[in-house]
């Protein structure tokens, strides 16, 4: 019984996960009654709870043991929130069970955040002798060289470092002490398995200062965070050149393995020079952290591109997937395997030029005929000898690649399921499904680039003479309207009646006395149009928009410690349209907008849509029946002279006051297949104007405050625009864990009504309202 000296008491708790009958009952057990003196309690069925004193300080472990919840996922993902340290269990003989705890740790990841660190890998049974045994050091290595995990060999049955896997636990919860109890064989000290959201870290400097050459640079926006560090855009003050600033907190690197990997990666990297290779820029280091100096890739990754767009056209995945594959090409002349080939490391520029990044699981080939076999990748990328452990070299990136060719092409991974295991299940037993509708050229390519056997994989070099790249259509260039809506030639294009609306225009707004039916009839005529252009829903994501606010608004995210909503934020999400400016003549005309891009737009009374881009040449017109055509204001039908003198009216409107319209606009190359989403439907209400685009976003811009929200439901994320014109995006389920501020809980409420009204008016505008601008 320990003396109880202290004042205050810490809880902590430690959650075993695993596979049935891998033993985390008997370990838990072996360590309360056989090795320590400690007085516990069984507070519930699997919760057990033990004290004891520390250097002044009480601390109260609870251990619970999942055996009797595990198959419930809902009590799984309960038990992983309030749990603050995990050990992970596999059996030494079974190993369905180590392919669980790679599952595991992917769940705790999704949820906790891909920068928890508190994990320890424990292989039990390690008593026994089969020849079916795991190769320990090959999991150790795994674990804590690829994971940043621990990891502890152990045996209920003998006892056999038990008392390990606690300490281990113990030591990444920061619970310093040289007095730890008197069952503890040695002191908890800090380690490099802190929890980064329970550690403080240092305050990243706003100028970084190379100390070797004495360069400058001067950090600006956040753009945002994976693995051990943040991501920000940096400039350097003396050229005014901007960078991306890749920032790593030396506390999290504290491990010799986790040095050499981050040394490994900046040897890599910065031994590559390709056009479809991020650039590297070099990289210093201060007392708290290192940095990396990188090109900046302003238009994401491709795995934005795909949350928003799903299913790409075929010209754009030869475009897409030729540039990855000259990038992976080089790699590999270089003896470099990537190893984590991904959409979400397939970056683009400002040109929508591909760039291949993140080299933190690259390795470099030293000998002919060298096997790697180390188990890292992303799951639905893997390759099957990389799961089977049968050693890998260059083909896994040829697989890599086809899997990323089939998800642009399908709109989802081939071997994807709800289960880690059961997509395991099929990458080794190459159980998928072309659908009939992808081109046979290009569904002979991926059964090749996902071949079972390596050794019949096509070379990166094959790769791009395959008939795929060699016939067919690819753009030179994409424009960058693509990251959220289908480029224009796969439209077809749409003949327009030469007497199309030849009434004035005043007449037709007579028509318009109850503008909810009207628009409500469009509506129904553009079902098939919503499915080509990519609109997946005839509602344009609006039900899924509610239910995600709807779940959001339940968490209360106003009650939470709002000091965390910048954990929230996920600058990736940004959306790609969003309205500036709006003037409302729907008395008369209609509303007209000005997008982001500068282009500008009238949706007409009429129901008909009419924009004029950037250039102030090019034109795209959607009749009432959603069917698009591209014109030039140098040539289009008599009919639609006047919209265009209005649309003209409203850009010099709009543009009076915020540019010169047209003046030092250079087009590029791809502009010539631009295509924008448009204003599907709006209205008003007292305090805000509701606006819902063709791509699914839907804005909200508040009158008394000039707050915006756009809402995307494709990403699941909010931006929020505030009195300061602070332009923040937030994903919804990060706000959901770390709250927000009253004032954007509000409006979240407010936009989940919204949201319920537009769904009710199905494709309405508003009434007609006295002529206002904003």
């Amino acid at each position: 019984m320990m003396s109880l000296t202290v004042q205050e008491q810490r809880t902590v708790r430690f959650v075993f996960l695993g596979a049935a009958g891998v033993g985390k009952t008997a370990l838990i057990v072996r360590f309360l009654h056989d090795r320590f003196d400690f007085k516990y309690t069984r507070t519930v069925e699997e919760l057990h709870a033990l004290e004891y004193d520390t250097d002044g300080a009480r601390v109260r472990v609870e251990i619970l043991d999942t055996s009797g919840s595990y198959a419930f996922p809902a009590m799984r993902a309960l038990c992983i929130r309030t749990a603050d340290a995990f050990a992970l269990v596999y059996s030494d003989a079974e190993r369905d069970s180590l392919e669980e705890v790679q599952r595991l740790r992917e769940e705790i990841l999704e949820i906790k955040g891909e920068t928890f660190a508190g994990i320890t890998v424990v292989e039990n049974k390690a008593d026994l002798q089969s020849g079916g045994r795991l190769a320990t050091a090959e999991v150790m290595r795994t674990a804590e060289e690829e994971w940043g995990a621990g990891f502890v060999e152990t045996s209920a049955r003998t006892g056999e470092n038990v008392i390990a896997v606690f300490r281990d636990l113990l030591e990444q919860l920061y619970l310093g002490s040289e007095k730890m109890s008197a069952g503890m064989a040695k002191a908890a000290k800090p380690s490099s398995h802190v929890d980064p959201k329970s550690a403080p870290l240092k305050e990243i400097p706003d100028i970084l200062v190379d100390p070797r050459t004495m360069k400058r640079y001067m950090r600006g926006r956040f753009l945002g965070k994976g693995g051990f560090a943040k991501c920000y855009e940096i400039t350097d003050m003396d050229t005014k050149e901007v960078f991306a600033g890749k920032v790593v907190p030396k506390s999290l690197l504290m491990k010799p393995h986790q040095k050499e990997k981050m040394s490994t990666e900046i040897s890599i990297h910065k031994s590559l020079d390709n056009p479809h290779v991020v650039g590297f820029h070099g990289f210093f280091e201060d007392d708290d952290f290192v940095f990396v100096v990188l090109e900046i890739c302003r238009r994401r990754s491709l795995l934005e591109l795909h949350k928003r767009r799903k299913a790409v056209t075929e010209p754009e995945a030869r475009y897409f997937m030729r540039q990855t594959i000259q990038g992976v090409h080089y790699l590999h002349n270089n003896r470099v395997i990537h190893r984590d080939l991904k959409l979400g490391n397939l970056f683009l520029n400002d040109d929508m030029e591909v760039k291949i990044g993140d080299f933190g699981l690259a390795t470099k080939i030293e000998f002919d005929g060298e096997r790697k076999k180390t188990l890292c990748g992303t799951p639905n990328y893997i390759a099957p000898e990389v799961l089977c452990k049968k050693g890998h070299s260059f083909e896994v990136d040829v697989w890599s690649l086809g899997c990323i060719l089939y998800t642009l092409l399908v709109g989802k991974p081939p071997f994807e399921t709800s289960c880690l295991k059961e997509t395991y299940v099929r990458i080794k037993k190459n159980e998928y499904t072309i659908p009939r509708h992808i081109n046979p050229v290009a569904a002979t390519l991926i059964r090749r680039m996902l071949h079972a056997d390596p050794t019949l994989r096509p070379s990166v070099a094959d790769l791009l003479t395959d008939e795929f790249f060699t016939s067919g259509y690819m753009p030179l260039r994409l424009p960058t309207s693509c990251l959220t809506v289908s480029p224009r030639f796969s439209i077809a294009p749409s003949y327009i009646d030469p007497g199309l609306h030849r009434r004035p225009l005043t007449a037709l707004n007579k028509e318009t006395d109850s503008p909810i039916e009207k628009v409500g009839k469009a509506e129904e005529q553009q079902k098939e149009e919503f499915q080509r252009d990519g609109f997946e829903q005839p509602d344009g994501h609006l039900n899924e928009m509610l239910q995600q606010l709807t779940t959001l608004n339940a968490a209360r995210p106003s009650e939470k410690d709002v000091r965390k909503q910048d954990e929230a934020e996920d600058p990736a999400c940004i959306p790609i349209f969003w309205i500036s400016k709006w003037v409302d003549y729907s008395d008369k005309y209609g509303l007209g907008y000005q997008l982001c891009d500068n282009s500008v737009g009238v949706l007409f009374n009429d129901s008909t849509r009419l924009i004029m881009y950037e250039d102030g040449d090019s034109l795209q017109y959607i009749d009432r029946n959603a069917a698009e055509s591209y014109l030039s204001v140098r040539s289009y039908p008599a009919a639609l002279s006047k919209k265009i003198t209005l649309l003209k009216y409203f850009r010099n409107y709009m543009s009076e006051h915020l540019l010169k319209a047209g003046a030092n606009i250079t087009p590029r190359d791809g502009d010539e297949l631009t295509r924008l989403p448009y204003l599907h439907h709006w209205f008003r209400t007292k305090s805000a104007i509701v606006l819902h685009l063709s791509n699914g976003t839907v804005q909200i811009n508040f009158f008394q405050d000039h707050t915006k929200l756009i809402l995307c439901p494709l990403m699941a994320a909010v931006t929020y625009i505030d009195e300061r014109r602070d332009f923040r995006t937030y994903r919804m389920s990060l706000i959901e864990e770390y709250g927000c501020s009253k004032e954007l809980a509000s409006r979240l409420r407010y936009a989940r009504s919204m949201v319920e009204k537009l769904l009710a008016c199905k494709g309405a505008t508003a009434t007609a309202a006295p002529t206002s601008t904003r």
